[in-house]
């Protein structure tokens, strides 16, 4: 999860961490205003992005995760990314976690063709 300091409601910090107490055997991690070349290198090592945010663009935090392979979850619907609504979905997204044993390749396919379609659509 990513936050800009002093805006912790918005991007769901307290929600999260209180769902994170259920589950004692996941480690997580919160990036407040990390330098980018440490955010990409720290993400490699990890399973998926959680952005809980109620109003967003599509966030660099959901795309990086979703193009690694990775299985993202996210407040706001968006194709092949977890979307949790409350914390009873949340929790229900993070014990299937446990159950993904291969990258996310499909999600992968799709975000990679669906980006390269927006940045054509933006320089043409």
């Amino acid at each position: 999860m990513t936050c800009h300091d002093g805006r912790q409601k918005e991007y769901g910090v307290d929600k999260f961490k209180k769902i994170m107490e259920l589950f004692p055997n996941l480690d997580y991690n919160i990036y407040y205003n990390a330098p980018e070349a440490y955010f990409d290198e720290e993400i490699k090592r990890q399973y998926a992005a959680i952005r809980l945010n109620k109003f967003d663009g599509f966030a660099e935090t959901l795309a990086k995760s979703v193009l690694m392979g990775q299985y993202p979850i996210s407040w706001i619907p968006y194709p092949h990314i977890t979307h949790v609504y409350d914390a009873k979905s949340l929790r229900k997204a993070l014990e299937g976690l446990s159950k993904k044993k291969k990258p996310n390749y499909e999600a992968r396919r799709f975000w990679l063709k669906k980006l390269d379609e927006s940045l054509c659509n933006i320089l043409l």
